[in-house]
Order: C-alpha cells, then structure tokens, then sequence
C-alpha cells in the first residue's frame, strides 16, 4: 500500500526510517513546510508543500498525519477520510476534541482510523483496550499519562532544593519539554488523552471542555517535604472512574501517591497506566511514553494492522455508557497547604470553617517559619470532594484570614 506522509519533523522522520526496512508498505509522497531543506530521505519519495496534493492522490490508500496542530490538521484528516483513505494520526489535542465527528466519518465512508500513537507513546494502550476488553466492564483508568510533567515532578521530588522553574528548564534542556510547555504543565495534554481512554475504555464521551485540568505549577519544594513526612510523593495523575448514580468522574492533576503504590516509582518521563476491570482486574502498562521513537513505532504499528486487514472497527469500540452524566466533584482526601493570619480569631474561623463542612481533620501539622505574623499549615482532610475544598479555601479567603489563596491536593 502507498502512504502519504504529513509532517515530517522529528516524528515524521522516524516514520521514514522504521518503514524503508520494510518491503509491504511505502511512503511515495510527503508533504512538507520547506521542499528545499535537506532531509536525508530515501529515493522514490515525492516532495509536496501542499497536503491536498496527497489527499487527491488516487495511488494513496493511507496517510499519516504528523503535522501537528488542530485547526489544518482536522481538514486535513477528515477530507482524507472523506475521499476514502485509511489515517494514522498521533494528534491526541484533535482526536480528543473531535472525536464524535471522527467516529462519525470513520463509520460512513468505511475506512479505518490508527490513534495508538495519540496516548502515552510506544505503550500499547489503545490496542490493549480495544482487544482484550470486548468483554469486560471497566470501572477506572488512572495514571500517569504525561512524560514531561512527570519529569519535572520526579526531578523535584530527588533534589530538594530544586524548583518548578528549575526542574522545568532541566526539561527544556534535556528535549522533555517544548520551548512553549504550558499544554504539559497546564494538565492540556493529559486532559486529551485521559479523554480518549474514557471514551475507548469506560464508553463516555465527553467534552474536551468539561474537563478542567490542574497544572503543577504552584507545586513547591516543600509541598514535596510536607508530602514525604506524610508517607507521600507528588504525581501528576490523570483518572476517569464510574462513581454512584450512573455517573462518571474525570480529574487530571497533581495527587499525592502513596511511597507504596507502584506510581510513585515511576521515575524521568515515562509512563504508566492502570485499567481496572471486572474480570481482568488490575492490569498495569509501563513504558516510554515520549519521544519521536516510541511514537512512531506506534504509527507504524497502526499502519501494518491497517495494511493486513486487522485494524479495530469502530477505531473507538462498541461500548455506549452514554447515559453516564459526568460528575465535576471529584472524591478524595485531600492535602491541604495555607497561611493563617497570626491570630486567636484567624485560628478559631479555620476550626469553625471544618466543622461547619462536616470534613473531618485527619491529620494537622504547623510548619516552623521565621515569619512571625502568620501561621502556616498543612491539613489532611478526610474522605470530601473538590467542590467542598474550593468552599472551604473561599471562606477562608473571603473572611481575610489567609495569605494568598490556599493550595490543595487530592491523594489519589
């Protein structure tokens, strides 16, 4: 089969060189933003600027979107499927968005859609849910699904004096993190693919704008200190579960991990993810989850599925949990941080605003500070729910008797 390729950057570069070893499938056409620029490719590949110059090709049965982006990128997938070719993509931010409508496409005109490369890189996750998960029910997916965040979070967690900004530029540095990171840091990223997995998995779509995500970057060095006395790390951890009354909870954020749950040792950028399940129980996948190698290996995968005829129709399963509502009021403890104003009324509106909440304090710690003037604190609360921490940090914000706004955690 001939392929046409869309974006040849580092990943698309990877694509070329697994597929030149192979003698089944070819890349004949390519597009690219500058024709001229030396690339090393193989013979027999033809150079284009303009992607339609694939789309209408008739001797092209499958592309390969690499180009990254949404709003071109979209065109570019959906007039491919519309003019009867088979697509790979690992554009996690567009299928996530517009998963709905690809569903709807891939089903009317017949052809088959690769995403493995979309969710957590060279570990197989997409195919392992649409294959080994036909017939079970699953309950929950949770990991940690983003190289870059985890990274950082795994630097600052070894080196106690090392700060977000620090961590982050070691990332820059070492190629883990973009020149631009926020779509990592900002939870974005993970958001897109804990998003796939619900609806692959748990078979719930939902609105890429229904999930709110929360970023690491107000997490400190001693947010790490505090965690570790309590027997924690910090993990940025994307979940999707059912909870009570037909109802589904999705949080992406960064949690406290227990030092004896698998997830804290999970170290550098790579990934885990665990599917919870009726029948197969707890499986857990571990792997590269960035890098231009591992990505592409995951095209290629796709496209020889595609090539031989075994690719999983419909690309997103059978499952339909429609009926699901999405609950935004996530369930937990939490990891609480503040700074009280240093006096008697400050300390007895804090009991106050956790006894009229019915949040039970499990555990209470004042940090030593050379500020005279406030108190600072960490709480563990008991079994609660974001909405009610926000109502909690609100009052105490709203009454003036905390500095800054107080910073929580789930422990997941």
């Amino acid at each position: 089969m001939n392929i046409g390729l869309i974006g040849c950057g580092i990943v698309g570069g990877r694509v070329v060189s697994i597929i030149k070893k192979m003698s089944t499938i070819k890349i004949t056409k390519i597009c690219v933003r500058d024709i001229n620029k030396q690339r090393g490719l193989p013979g027999g590949i033809t150079l284009t600027v303009d992607p339609y110059d694939i789309i209408n090709d008739h001797t092209i049965g499958l592309i390969v979107e690499v180009m990254g982006g949404v709003c071109l990128a979209k065109d570019v997938i959906f007039d491919a499927i519309k003019s009867g070719k088979h697509v790979v993509t690992a554009n996690k931010a567009l299928v996530s968005l517009y998963l709905q409508d690809i569903e709807v496409l891939v089903a009317k005109y017949g052809v088959s859609f690769g995403y493995e490369a979309t969710v957590c890189g060279g570990i197989p996750i997409i195919h392992t849910l649409q294959n080994d998960y036909i017939t079970d029910d699953i309950s929950q997916i949770s990991g940690i699904v983003n190289g870059t965040t985890n990274f950082i979070l795994s630097t600052m967690d070894e080196n106690p004096s090392t700060t977000f900004t620090s961590a982050l530029e070691e990332a820059q540095s070492l190629g883990y993190a973009e020149a631009d990171p926020s779509a990592d840091i900002e939870g974005l990223d993970a958001r897109s693919k804990i998003n796939i997995l619900a609806r692959l998995g748990i078979g719930k779509y939902i609105d890429d704008r229904d999930i709110h995500p929360i970023g690491i970057g107000r997490v400190t060095p001693g947010d790490f200190g505090q965690a570790s006395h309590l027997g924690y790390t910090i993990k940025m951890i994307g979940v999707v579960r059912l909870s009570s009354g037909d109802s589904v909870e999705v949080l992406v954020s960064p949690m406290l991990v227990h030092k004896q749950h698998i997830f804290s040792s999970v170290k550098g950028a790579t990934n885990i993810v665990e599917i919870v399940s009726t029948n197969l129980k707890s499986m857990i996948l571990i792997g590269e989850g960035a890098g231009s190698l591992p990505t592409a290996n995951s095209i290629v995968s796709d496209i020889l599925l595609i090539v031989e005829g075994k690719s999983h129709t419909p690309p997103f399963g059978i499952k339909d949990r429609s009926h699901l509502v999405l609950r935004d009021n996530y369930e937990s403890c939490f990891y609480l941080r503040l700074s009280l104003i240093y006096d008697k009324e400050g300390i007895d509106t804090l009991v106050e605003v956790f006894d009229n909440s019915n949040i039970p304090i499990v555990k209470i710690r004042h940090l030593p500070v050379n500020d005279i003037s406030s108190y600072h604190f960490v709480i563990v609360t008991g079994r609660t729910c974001t909405l009610q921490i926000k109502n909690i940090c609100d009052v105490l914000v709203r009454n003036n008797i905390v500095y800054g706004v107080p910073f929580s955690l789930p422990i997941f």
